[in-house]
């Protein structure tokens, strides 16, 4: 019995440790990010930084080509990890590694051949076309640069080593801001960004490689582990992986595109200024989410089904407790947060805002469920399903727009989500591991009745206090937060020790994130 407590308690902190390291990490990602986003606005220009964003939209497609490898790789480790010998891990990652190669070299020639659509089917003023050429060229170059080492990327996730993860983060976010703000004030434009992106993800290479090699021990260049067995084994997984991450993409990136190709550049300017806190929404909760893949997959090969129940239950209550209070802080202070962010011309904005909130909390609330289903190789009926999601979301996104807007995009993107979060993955995941459907309902109803006169406070309160700056907004918010997040959170009996001692212990995880860079490398 002790045994067990103490496995359960040893489960519990390497999960909470690893959420606190990627909310650090997260938190110093999306800040510095959002903080340069109005600089860059405002120094490029709405058209030019439109471009940008194009650009950027299209990149992330080139994700798509891991072909749900990475992913799968992850899986594997974590279900190996308990190997003394470590050369079933080096055969997978050395198998994996090869196929990334390929498949960069690949996406370099194929991001080359799409040049033509600059200037003729996306809508670029011919003005900056020439750039706009330049700085896509060298943004292939350096995706491709970087992408055989999301293996490695996949390899510490697999070992639950979330902290590594975070510093590279850390390191590489920094390199790219003060590089940014360099080239953007003396003046090299959006060609000086796409140089900064090359040299920060030559750093990111060069880290991930060295950890792989000196503290990890695992052998990359044994080509001669190379084996059809494995190869096979992996993309017959990675295949379910590949439908998701692709139906994923439409939902949450084809938008930009889109509005690309039947509307303007002003128009991606004005829908990113609604769907980038949306987006940092949906990282805020997938924060805890991001985890569970390892070790839902690391729990099924003990099949221990009781601890993954109360993974999932309490998963998918904190995600919901995480980001209700951003919920409410869009809804009631979106136009004040739009005016003081990028300025008030862009408060039509406002609306969209709120339709991407309520589609991106309920993709959020899914994400457990999503990584429970993977983790039990259950994933070919949840990709069908997203594949659905995604091919309603395009077309109605596409009927919407011409009539009412970008806010018919956001209503594409988030009638198709709030079916199916709600609708079939908790329902599915909740089956699988015979969890009860009705406790795990709960988990967000409850933190949602407990929201509800927290708003009607925060409304109250908007209509007698007004916003004037940043500092303001951050207060008012932050107190909300605090507030509503330590009466959801500790409201729970079963959950309130286990937080109680994880807030007395934070202080501890953050310092071995930013201290701890020596001792991890040289471990």
């Amino acid at each position: 019995m002790k045994n067990n407590l103490e496995n359960k308690s040893n489960f519990s902190h390497t999960l909470i440790s690893n959420v606190i390291y990627n909310y650090i990490g997260f938190f110093y990602v999306s800040i510095s990010g959002f903080l340069l986003f109005p600089f860059s606005l405002h120094i490029l220009g709405q058209k030019v930084n439109g471009v940008l964003l194009l650009i950027n939209s299209i990149l992330n497609y080139f994700s798509i080509l891991d072909l749900g490898v990475a992913t799968t790789v992850m899986k594997m480790v974590a279900e190996h990890t308990h190997d003394k010998n470590k050369t079933e891990i080096t055969k997978i990652v050395v198998n994996a590694l090869i196929v990334f190669i390929v498949i960069a070299i690949i996406m370099v020639i194929f991001g080359l051949a799409l040049l033509p659509l600059f200037g003729n089917v996306f809508k670029i003023p011919r003005e900056i076309l020439f750039q706009a050429k330049i700085s896509y060229i060298i943004y292939i170059i350096a995706v491709g640069s970087i992408f055989p080492t999301a293996i490695f990327q996949a390899l510490f996730s697999g070992y639950q080593n979330y902290k590594i993860n975070n510093i590279i983060s850390i390191v590489q976010t920094t390199i790219s801001i003060l590089g940014s703000i360099f080239v953007l004030i003396m003046g090299y434009g959006i060609i000086g960004l796409s140089l900064v992106t090359l040299i920060s993800n030559t750093f990111v290479l060069i880290a991930r490689v060295y950890i792989t090699l000196f503290r990890y021990k695992i052998n990359i260049f044994a080509f001669n582990l190379i084996n059809r067995k494995i190869l096979r084994s992996i993309f017959l997984f990675s295949r379910w992986i590949l439908l998701i991450t692709v139906a994923s993409r439409l939902i949450f990136q084809s938008d930009v595109i889109i509005i690309g190709i039947f509307a303007t550049a002003v128009a991606i300017t004005r829908y990113q200024i609604a769907l980038s806190p949306n987006v940092f929404l949906r990282a805020i909760g997938d924060q805890f989410n991001n985890v569970t893949l390892t070790a839902s997959a690391n729990l099924h090969s003990q099949k221990n089904f009781s601890t993954l129940q109360r993974l999932l239950k309490e998963s998918t209550r904190v995600t919901a407790i995480t980001m209700l209070p951003f919920v409410i802080v869009f809804f009631v202070w979106g136009r004040d947060y739009i005016t003081l962010w990028v300025g008030k011309s862009y408060i039509s904005s406002y609306y969209t805002l709120i339709v991407l909130t309520i589609g991106i909390f309920a993709a959020t609330i899914e994400g457990t469920s999503d990584q429970i289903i993977i983790a039990l190789n259950k994933q070919h009926i949840y990709a069908f399903v997203t594949a659905l999601e995604a091919i309603f979301n395009v077309i109605l996104s596409v009927i919407l727009l011409p009539k009412i807007g970008i806010i018919g995009v956001a209503i594409g993107t988030t009638l198709p989500a709030l079916t199916l979060s709600l609708g079939f993955a908790l329902f599915y995941a909740s089956r699988l591991i015979q969890a009860d459907l009705w406790s795990v309902y709960a988990q967000i109803i409850r933190p949602v009745l407990i929201a509800v006169p927290f708003a009607i406070l925060a409304y109250i309160f908007n209509k007698f206090v007004a916003i004037h700056n940043f500092i303001e907004l951050f207060i008012f918010s932050g107190i909300l937060y605090l507030l509503y997040f330590t009466v959801a959170l500790l409201i729970e009996p079963n959950e309130r020790k286990t937080y109680v001692n994880l807030l007395k212990n934070f202080g501890t995880s953050a310092y071995e994130l930013f201290f701890g860079i020596i001792n991890q490398t040289n471990d």
